[in-house]
């Protein structure tokens, strides 16, 4: 069950992002890659077929502002809904997101890239799922 939860709490996790930005950057709409996350799912391969229905069903968007400040909300059957605001920041490729979540009222900074239109967040721990964000 450990390793059920894993991928739907990462992303949970990503909301949970962003700090400062500028005039250029990732301005716009986000949402998961949910493909891209199964594909990079280090478990066996039944396991991964037992998850596909949970993880396809999540929601998650984000909209980031030219004014470095972001919000999203994540959405899962087992999980409930989430909302996240916060501020990004660009430097060279490198993104850090910086960002409050408004059921643990947390405070989390995220880091990551934006490249060809693509956000990829950075697993917390080594067998993490990759978290890639398209532009919607």
């Amino acid at each position: 069950m450990k390793t059920l939860l894993a991928a739907p709490l990462a992303a949970l996790t990503i909301l949970l992002s962003a700090c400062g930005g500028g005039t250029s950057g990732p301005n716009g709409t986000y949402t998961l890659d949910v493909d891209t996350m199964m594909k990079s799912m280090d478990v066996p391969a039944e396991q991964r077929k037992m998850m596909e229905p949970m993880l396809k069903s999540m929601k998650m968007q984000m909209q980031f502002r030219s004014d470095g400040t972001f919000d999203g909300t994540f959405e899962m059957p087992m999980a409930g809904k989430d909302t996240i605001k916060g501020t990004w920041k660009l430097d060279g490729k490198k993104l850090s997101m910086t960002g409050t979540s408004s059921k643990t009222k947390k405070e989390e900074t995220k880091t990551g890239t934006f490249e060809n239109g693509k956000i990829t967040i950075d697993p917390d721990k080594d067998g993490d799922p990759t978290m890639v964000l398209v532009k919607k």
